[in-house]
């Protein structure tokens, strides 16, 4: 049997695996914010295992149109503006995953390598207190757009403003360069602006000095006050303002624009000034007035006289003249008989040179007892001292010198009033007191002497002398004084008639008082009572030595009748009568058409013939 060869052979088909999904890739590289590079690079990476290329596109409308598809793992964009990047994943066997990249950020590049345009030259208001600058508004081609403006100031950046203008609050005092710088949204930086240069000022000027015030009151139609001194080393001063107070500083009037101010009310007006500068800087105001007001800024305008002064009074020596004070005066003028005698500031004035040329009168009652043997006592009403009449007026003037009307003259005596007495013994002068009593001694007691009284006042001027009182220096034995009843009485409008009877030497006439007031001088005394009771008159003379003899007489009005009681006991008929002012003078019974008869209190025998009635009655 023959042999067979057997050849053996493998063969692979390639069967397709099914389809799996491919993914799209990572891009990064891109940004949405706006940048002034040459070139950016965006990539693609990932898209899983079976990714082993990748293709782009880009739009430069975005979005709206797309560029045919380029292989590669990135792309280099350096085009200005916006451009949009999409990747997607291709596999071995030519599968595309699905785009990835725009409208996302990663997929997105702009480029803006275009400056904005340059600025104008600001405008800005100089000097001022914080420099306010304009300028106009610049365009940016580049395409990311302008985003603002920075404000350079001597070359130093200030801030930054996203519209033409910007306010330096900062700006400290002097003058200094302004420019403006524009920036776009990629940070592109314009040229800087022409310059601006701007004095700034936020320093108030100085205190200005105010002068012409009038702190004291003036008679005057006006009163200027002017301010002067204020300065302002940076802007400049531009002026001045006032304003006015008439109540003390609790309000005032609105600033007024002026260096000075005419004042032509009256009263007192406060005035305050204030420097202002060019740019409205304004100083404090002055004076400040502060805890009252300041002479500096003070004006007192006064064209009203004070009221007319009543009439004056005087008193005393020297004459002191006297008169109310009067609203708003200051000082008070003074005449006498239409002569000037000065101005005071108070209300009163002694005037010295007031003359008295009346001389008192004499000395009046003059008494002359021994109160000791060889001894004589005088004794007198001191006088009257009625001065000499001058005439006096009073005129009030202000602080401002205005005068008013003369006060109404008035009529004062000026009495200097007594100063000493003389004492005269048988017309020769034996010695001088400033009381109205006076004791000479040692005289003979056996022979009568005149005694004589002069006053003199403070003027030295002398009176007549008094009436002469002769007396013989022995008090002798006093006066026995003897009045006509002792007691006396009356009903209510009665008379007691009274008389005294001296035996012996009294100085004195009879004296009758009553309660200490004089009732009558001389023997004889009489007077009507009205008032019930007990009213006691007291008599007396002076004996030689001085020494009071005196009585009492008791007048006793009783204006009751007595009390009477009758009472009939064994046909004997008794009568009780009672009186505690008087007493009871008598009792009288009246029986039937008979007269009365006098029973007093001891009773009567009754008889009886029918029924009788019995009257008694009692009287004092």
């Amino acid at each position: 049997m023959g042999r067979m060869a057997v050849i053996a052979c493998a063969i692979v088909l390639a069967v397709p695996a099914a389809a799996l999904p491919l993914n799209a890739p990572v891009v990064s590289g891109g940004s949405s914010a706006w940048a002034p590079s040459v070139s950016v690079t965006v990539s693609a990476g990932g898209g899983g295992a079976d990714a082993v290329s990748y293709e782009y596109r880009t739009s430069g409308d975005g979005g709206g149109s797309w560029s045919a598809p380029t292989a590669g793992a990135s792309a280099v964009i350096s085009a200005q503006g916006e451009t949009f990047l999409q990747f997607r994943s291709v596999d071995a066997l030519s599968n595309r995953s699905a785009w990835a990249g725009a409208p996302s950020p990663e997929g997105i590049v702009r480029i803006d390598r275009t400056t904005p345009s340059t600025p104008a030259q600001p405008s800005a208001g100089s000097p001022t207190s914080a420099p306010s600058l304009t300028w106009s508004a610049v365009t940016d081609t580049g395409g990311s757009g302008l985003a603002g403006y920075r404000v350079l100031r001597d070359g130093v950046q200030v801030g930054t403003t996203s519209m033409p203008l910007f306010l330096d609050t900062t700006s400290p005092d002097g003058s200094h360069l302004y420019r403006v710088v524009a920036y776009d949204g990629a940070g592109n930086l314009s040229l800087q602006s022409p310059g601006r240069t701007v004095v700034s000022d936020a320093t108030a000027p100085t205190l200005p000095t105010v002068s012409g015030a009038q702190p004291t009151p003036l008679n005057t139609p006006d009163v200027t006050v002017t301010a002067s001194g204020s300065t302002d080393a940076t802007a400049g001063l531009a002026g001045y303002e006032y304003r006015t107070s008439t109540n003390g500083g609790a309000t005032w009037t609105s600033a007024v624009s002026g260096a000075s101010l005419t004042v032509a009310g009256e009263g007192q007006t406060l005035v305050q000034f204030r420097g202002v500068d060019l740019v409205g800087n304004r100083s404090a105001w002055a004076p400040a007035h502060a805890g009252g007001p300041d002479p500096s800024g003070l004006v007192w305008i006064d064209r009203t006289p004070p009221p007319r002064p009543a009439p004056p009074t005087g008193t005393g020596w020297p004459q002191r003249v006297s008169w109310d004070a009067v609203a708003g005066a200051a000082t008070y003028a003074v005449r006498r008989d239409g002569a000037a005698l000065g101005s005071v500031s108070t209300t009163t004035l002694t005037d010295a040179g007031a003359t008295d040329i009346s001389a008192p009168d004499p000395p009046a009652g003059l008494l002359v007892t021994v109160p000791a043997r060889g001894t004589l006592r005088a004794r007198w009403t001191p006088p009257a001292d009625y001065g000499t009449e001058h005439v006096y007026t009073v005129r009030a003037a202000d602080l401002a010198g205005n005068q008013g009307e003369v006060s109404p003259s008035a009529t004062i005596v000026t009495t200097s009033g007594v100063h000493h007495y003389v004492v005269q013994l048988d017309g020769q002068e034996v010695g001088t007191t400033t009381e109205p009593s006076f004791d000479i001694t040692g005289l003979d007691p056996a022979v009568t002497r005149s005694v004589t009284v002069l006053a003199v006042d403070a003027a030295g001027n002398v009176s007549d002398a008094s009436s002469a009182y002769s007396v013989m220096p022995d008090p002798g034995l006093p006066p026995k004084l003897t009045i006509s009843a002792q007691r006396v009485m009356m009903k209510p409008g009665g008379t007691a008639s009274l008389t005294a009877a001296i035996d012996g030497i009294a100085v004195t006439p009879v004296e009758w008082r009553m309660d200490g007031q004089l009732l009558a001088i001389g023997p004889r005394f009489s007077g009507q009572f009205a008032m019930p009771g007990t009213h006691r008159i007291g008599v007396s003379v002076m004996a030689r030595d001085g020494t009071l003899v005196q009585q009492n007489v008791d007048v006793v009005v009783d204006d009751r009748p007595p009390a009477l009681t009758l009472m009939v006991r064994r046909n004997i008929l008794r009568a009780r009568a009672v009186d505690p002012e008087t007493g009871v003078a008598g009792v009288r019974l009246l029986r039937g058409p008979t007269a009365p008869q006098n029973i007093g209190a001891k009773g009567v025998e009754l008889w009886w013939c029918g029924p009788r009635t019995w009257w008694a009655t009692a009287g004092t």
